[in-house]
């Protein structure tokens, strides 16, 4: 049986308990809001070794189809104006796996399929904003049930400071990521993974925005379309693989 599994069990929102204290867990990643953006062609092919395949697997990256920004949710502040990340796609047939986690709407279990999406820390090139060297890739792999997050929440990143808007949007489960080490690269951060929610409704940006990046695969003069996802750092707890 293949099972990765962390200590740790909830003891309140932002809290775990190990034995009889109470440690406040922090993430060290911040959330991001994800937008799509005009598709871009890429041929390129890396070398992704990550937590469900440590031995490492040849990739083939197919288009840049979505950017993200830090975003401030609610009362959580940005930790770090200089993270974003591009969005490649990815098609990686992958055993099926359940995996159990926690972040700030509590326990969950998914049920995660096949790689998606390859996350590549990237530099938006506007004054004071450098590249985020300690943020890591990310691989992301479908996940349900598609149970939308009761609620709602207030998101406000960097475009939508510009359009002096903010969206209350509600949640359903689209992905889990996780870190990734790409080509020669290693991990910085093991512990925050990435959990995915697809944001409705959806904004879209009246004219687009055309918004210039640069990251690991070279430079890109993006063209911001609408909102597509949230993502929230979450932790692992445990993962099992069907059949093993």
């Amino acid at each position: 049986m293949k099972k990765s599994s962390i200590g740790l069990c909830v003891a309140a929102l932002g809290f775990v308990n190990f034995g009889c204290a109470k440690v406040i867990v922090q993430p060290k990643i911040d959330h991001f809001k994800v937008w799509e953006v005009k598709e871009e062609p890429v041929q390129r092919e890396v070398m992704l070794k990550g937590q469900f395949d440590r031995q490492g697997q040849p990739t083939k990256v197919g288009v840049l189809a979505a950017f993200a920004n830090p975003v401030r949710k609610n009362r959580y502040r940005i930790r770090d104006d200089n993270a974003h990340l591009t969005w490649y796609r990815i098609d990686r047939r992958e055993p099926a796996r359940t995996v159990r986690f926690m972040n700030q709407f509590g326990t969950r279990k998914w049920k995660l399929s096949d790689a998606k999406w390859l996350l590549l820390p990237a530099e938006k090139k506007e004054p004071d904003l450098v590249f985020p060297e300690k943020l890591d890739h990310f691989v992301c792999y479908d996940a349900g049930p598609r149970r939308p997050v009761l609620g709602s929440v207030k998101l406000e990143d960097q475009f939508d400071r510009t359009r002096k808007q903010v969206e209350k949007v509600k949640l359903e489960p689209a992905y889990f990521c996780v870190p990734a080490a790409k080509d020669r690269g290693t991990i910085t951060n093991e512990r925050d993974h990435l959990a995915i929610y697809r944001i409705k409704p959806v904004t879209h940006l009246e004219p687009p925005l055309g918004v210039p990046v640069r990251d690991q695969f070279g430079e890109h003069k993006l063209t911001v379309l609408r909102s597509v996802f949230l993502a929230v750092p979450s932790w692992k707890l445990s993962y099992r693989e069907k059949g093993n």
